[in-house]
C-alpha cells in the first residue's frame, strides 16, 4: 500500500507543478508591453479625439433630441426663471390680499307709498347693502329719509351708502 500511495502523491505533485508553469507562462504573454507603434495610434486618437470633442458632443447631443446652450445663455435662463417665480409668487400674494369680489346689480322701483323699511329690505335681501338697519339709520342722520324718489335706480354692491342715498333721492 506504500507504493501506491507513493505514486498517487507524485502524479498530484506532478499535476500541480505543470499547472502552475502554464499559469505562469500564460500570465507573462497576456501582460505585454504596447509596441512603440501602438503608442503613436494612441497619441493620434487623442489629439483627434481633443479637437472633436466639444463638437462631437454638441452633433451626438443635437442628433438625439437635445438642445444645447452656452453657460452664459443657461445664466440668463436661470434668472428668468427666478424673475418669473418672484412675479408668480407676487400675484398670488395681490390674489389672497385682494379677494374678487362679485358685483351685484339691482333696479330697485320705489313706488308711491313704499316706506324707507321696505326700501332698505329689498336692497338688503338684494346684496347691495349688508346692513338693512345702518342703511336707514344713515338717511335718518344725514337727512335723506324724506327726500326719497319714486322710480327706478339701478344700484350695485359696490357702491358707498351715500352713492345710494344720492341716487335714491335725485
Amino acid at each position: 500500500m506504500k507504493p501506491i500511495l507513493m505514486s498517487f502523491s507524485l502524479g498530484i505533485l506532478l499535476a500541480t507543478i505543470l499547472i502552475g508553469a502554464v499559469y505562469w507562462i500564460e500570465a507573462d504573454q497576456v501582460v505585454e508591453q504596447p509596441s512603440e507603434t501602438d503608442q503613436t495610434d494612441a497619441v493620434n486618437d487623442d489629439e483627434t479625439d481633443d479637437s472633436m470633442t466639444e463638437e462631437g458632443a454638441r452633433s451626438f447631443l443635437e442628433d438625439n433630441g437635445y438642445a444645447v446652450i452656452t453657460e452664459d445663455d443657461y445664466n440668463d435662463i436661470s434668472e428668468l426663471e427666478a424673475e418669473n417665480s418672484d412675479l408668480k409668487d407676487q400675484i398670488n400674494e395681490l390674489e389672497e390680499s385682494e379677494p374678487t369680489s362679485h358685483v351685484e346689480a339691482f333696479e330697485l322701483t320705489i313706488e308711491s307709498g313704499m316706506g324707507l323699511e321696505s326700501v332698505a329690505s329689498q336692497l338688503a335681501s338684494e346684496n347691495i347693502i349688508d346692513n338693512d338697519t345702518r342703511f336707514r339709520e344713515y338717511l335718518i342722520e344725514n337727512g335723506y329719509s324724506r327726500s326719497i324718489q319714486i322710480g327706478s335706480y339701478v344700484l350695485t354692491s359696490n357702491m358707498s351708502l351715500q352713492q345710494i342715498a344720492d341716487t335714491i333721492t335725485d
